[in-house]
């Protein structure tokens, strides 16, 4: 993932294979990062708990989930988790066009699914 992002012209601050690597990330720079993109499904643990995670923290940027197991059930349930966006991995130039409009206006708080 990171370095598709990359590839795209995002800058990529870290990339975590597991729940506790991206919790321990998370912690060590809460208020440094602007969109976390997570895959739900993680080489340990889930990026649900990383979800909740980054929802539970005031300095939390927003929080994307980009993921081939996205039903609406797990739609619903991130957004209630507090995703900012919900985009499946077929939905690459959707999931490019929401960062570059959050690139361009960060403090725009709306949630889209």
């Amino acid at each position: 993932m990171g370095s598709l992002l990359a590839a795209e012209g995002f800058e990529v601050l870290a990339f975590a294979g597991t729940e506790q690597q991206a919790i321990a990330w998370l912690l060590q720079n809460e208020g440094a990062w602007h969109v976390a993109t997570l895959d739900l499904l993680l080489g340990e643990g889930s990026g649900f708990s990383v979800l909740q995670r980054c929802a539970a923290s005031a300095q939390a940027g927003r929080v994307v989930v980009f993921s081939g197991f996205v039903t609406e059930t797990v739609r619903a349930r991130c957004l209630a988790l507090g995703a900012d966006a919900v985009f499946l991995k077929t939905q690459l130039a959707e999931l490019r066009q929401y960062l570059r409009d959050v690139a361009q206006a960060p403090e725009a708080g709306v949630k889209q699914a």
